[in-house]
This record gives C-alpha cells, structure tokens and sequence, in this order.
C-alpha cells in the first residue's frame, strides 16, 4: 500500500513539474532568440555602452533562466521515470519502503500539497532564480552568484542522473556510488539548501537595507527551519537504508554526510 501510495502521489506531481519547467524552458528560449534578433539586427555602433550593458543583462539572465528550466526538466523526469519503472532489467527493484511515522511526515511536509500551508504562513520564499538585488547587476559580485547557483545546481541533477531508475522517495532500491554520492552521500540536499541560501542571502539583504529587522529576523528563522527539516530527512533517509548492509558499507567508504572531511 505505501508503495502503491508513494508512486501514485509523487509520480503525477513530477509529471506536472517536468512540463511546467520544459514550458518555461521554451519561453525564454523564444524571448532568447526574439532577443538574439532584434540585437544583430541594430548597427551596433549605434548603441550607446548603456544600451550595450543592458543586452549582456539581458542575455545573462536569459542563458540562466534557460538553463536553470532545463536542469529542473531533467531532473523532475528523471525522477517521474523513476517512480514509473521497477524491474530486474533496470536493477531498480524495491527492496524496502520506510513506514515510519517520522520518515514518512518529513518527506511529505517538503511537497505540494502539503508544503504549501507552511510556506504561506511564513515570509520566506524558496527562489533560486534570480540574485539581481545583490549587487549593481554589472557588478563581479552578481555575476559569481549566478554562476555558483548554476554550480548548484548541476550538482543537484547530477545526483538525480546518478540515481537514474532508481530515483524516488521513501524507498531502498539499490545503492548508488558513482558521482556524486562517492563524494558526500546526500549531494542533493547540501546542494539545494546551499542554493535557498544563496538566494535567501540576496533577500535578507534587501530586508536589511529597507531597514525591515522584524521581517528579516523571522525570514531567517523560518529559512533555519527548512534547513532543519531537510537534515532531518537525511537523518530519516539513512535510518531506513541503515537496515541494508550495502549501505553500511558504503558508509565506511564514504564518510561524510554533507561536507567532504568536515560533517
């Protein structure tokens, strides 16, 4: 029954999300190429340097948003393929599913539709998508932001690719070594938070600035909570795979949780 309830639940949810991000995807590769056009059709010694900084800005957060909409569509359809194939053939066959009350309540607290109660009540928003208020968007400061959150975010697909078929929630089906789970063993927990972070960072400025300390200050707590929760499913994660001594012996191999040689 759990089962049949974690494939059922999460599978139509990554569907949906798949179509939404390659919808998105191919939005902003229109605006992209509308872009591309009306740019190298103008006679560019006609464009004053102003004109010129705000087409690489535009450029910039076009390529990112692209990008970032294509990663998440790989992603979310790696894990819907996940949640849909089980067999001997894939090497992805079931071996246990974590009934426990806490395993099962963390997991689901992080998903639609039951995310969306505690993320209305609080003021903190889960963006990785833009870090414009920063810095002056020209600024060294900006463009690194995007290209680590761009780093994150490989990171994280990555992790989803390496599971490939064996992707899904609340389920033991086989244990995954290869990169980047032969580095720390939760790649795509550390590599999400890390991105909420980074956006959250741009946010807590902006409170700071507008002088809005109250607002910042639950910001923070509530951003501190969602980390806590996503430590708790790795904590929860690793009870479950713990009962499988192929994880235990990957856990002598690879060590640490989160950060290499440091936890």
């Amino acid at each position: 029954m759990m089962i049949f309830f974690i494939k059922f639940l999460f599978a139509p949810q990554l569907f949906v999300w798949a179509c939404q991000h390659f919808e998105a995807m191919a939005s902003f590769m229109n605006k992209f190429f509308k872009l591309n056009s009306f740019y190298f059709d103008k006679n560019l010694s006609d464009f004053v340097t102003e004109n010129k900084v705000k087409y690489i800005l535009a450029y910039r957060n076009l390529i990112y948003s692209i990008l970032f909409q294509f990663l998440f569509f790989i992603d979310c359809l790696v894990f819907f393929i996940g949640y849909f194939t089980e067999s001997i053939i894939f090497n992805n066959k079931i071996k246990t599913v974590d009934t426990s009350f806490l395993g099962v309540f963390i997991c689901l607290i992080c998903y639609p539709p039951f995310n969306y109660v505690s993320l209305s009540l609080s003021s903190w928003k889960r963006t990785e998508t833009y870090f414009s208020f920063v810095a002056d968007d020209i600024s060294f400061i900006n463009w690194l932001f995007y290209i680590v959150a761009l780093l994150l975010i490989i990171l994280y697909v990555s992790a989803s690719v390496s599971l490939f078929t064996k992707a899904s929630n609340l389920t033991n089906r086989g244990i995954v070594s290869r990169f980047p789970y032969n580095i720390v063993r939760h790649p795509a927990y550390i590599s999400k938070i890390s991105l909420w972070w980074l956006a959250s960072f741009c946010v807590i400025k902006n409170f700071l600035i507008s002088q809005m300390y109250l607002k910042t200050f639950l910001y923070i707590i509530v951003a501190l909570l969602w980390t806590f929760i996503y430590f708790l499913r790795a904590i929860t994660e690793e009870r479950h795979l713990l009962q499988d001594p192929e994880y235990r012996d990957y856990t002598k191999i690879v060590k640490y949780r989160f950060i290499p040689y440091v936890f």
